[in-house]
């Protein structure tokens, strides 16, 4: 594996034992092949993973870099895997392919049949005390925290912490090399709770996940369903929770139209909210979100239960 983020030693070692496979970051293989300590005149086969994300992600003149220094079309094979096929996806193929044939797959159900959703409207200065609820409710075995920004991400995760649910966060911010020892305390059980931006729900592959919970309502309707994929994996039953606060609700009608189904509404009831855990007042363009008043519930406490309007 060739990734930033951590040191070079090890892997110019592998690089120089020699591999039959190369699993590979763009940015990292082309500091490699700048440096002149590997070359890809011998490839045989190359795999592009993920191919719409990586374009998303600016990695389109890296990923034509590597293809140039590598043999032409008709010396190797190429594959392309792309959940949607843009302008970017076609036009890498026909450039660097030979004869390019596209392979369709639809599956039968866009989420898993083992995945047991549940959606709770609520406002968002009781999200946090409603998530704090559920998690001491459910006691999940293994839970992932979805959230759509970097800061909500740190904030939910030391929250989570200080009311004595031991969390951690990941997220674009934190460096590779912490990233994985985050993941691999995770994977271990040192962590049962790992809080995450979107970097996360593409390509994390972790066992025994009991628990999804989305905090926000994911603005890309596809990333919900990559989302509550990380549990239910092998045929395992699994939970995917959402909170739907009124920041959030208008992507909901994109999202149920994508996974052809209405998400289950739950009863937003007084025992699932932590009373013990404030109201979270939502900032106004600051970054420090994570301040607490009155007790969710209590009388006069700003904010109001129950679903927020939608519209049709």
């Amino acid at each position: 594996t060739i990734y930033g983020g951590v040191g070079f030693d090890t892997q110019r070692h592998q690089l120089q034992k020699g591999l039959d496979v190369c699993i590979a970051t763009p940015g990292r293989l082309i500091d490699f092949l700048q440096r002149g300590e590997c070359k890809l005149t011998d490839i045989e086969v190359i795999v592009i993973d993920e191919a719409d994300r990586m374009f998303d992600m600016g990695f389109y003149p890296d990923i034509r870099q590597i293809l140039r220094r590598s043999p032409t079309k008709h010396e190797r094979q190429m594959m392309i895997f792309s959940a949607t096929l843009n302008f970017r996806v076609i036009e890498l193929g026909y450039e660097f392919m030979l004869d390019p044939k596209e392979i369709t797959v639809d599956p039968e159900q866009i989420t898993v049949r083992e995945i047991e959703e549940r959606l709770y409207h609520v406002g968002k200065s009781e999200k946090l005390a409603l998530l704090i609820g559920l998690m001491r409710n459910l006691e999940p075995e293994r839970a992932i925290v979805f959230c759509n920004t970097k800061v909500w991400v740190e904030n939910v995760a030391n929250a989570l912490t200080r009311y004595g649910i031991p969390a951690q966060a990941i997220s674009g911010d934190i460096a590779q090399a912490m990233r994985v020892k985050v993941l691999d305390r995770f994977k271990s059980g040192d962590i049962k709770v790992l809080v995450a931006s979107d970097v996360a729900s593409r390509g994390l592959h972790v066992d025994a996940v009991s628990h999804v919970f989305n905090f926000d309502v994911p603005q890309d309707a596809e990333d919900y369903v990559h989302r509550i994929g990380r549990t239910g994996r092998m045929g395992a039953k699994g939970v995917a929770i959402t909170l739907s606060c009124e920041e959030y609700v208008l992507t909901l009608p994109a999202v149920e139209h994508y996974i052809q189904h209405k998400i289950p509404v739950f009863e937003l009831t007084d025992d699932l909210v932590a009373d013990d855990v404030g109201l979270t007042r939502p900032s106004r363009g600051r970054r420090d979100v994570g301040r607490f008043g009155a007790r969710p519930g209590a009388r006069g406490a700003p904010g109001r239960r129950g679903p927020p309007p939608r519209r049709r």
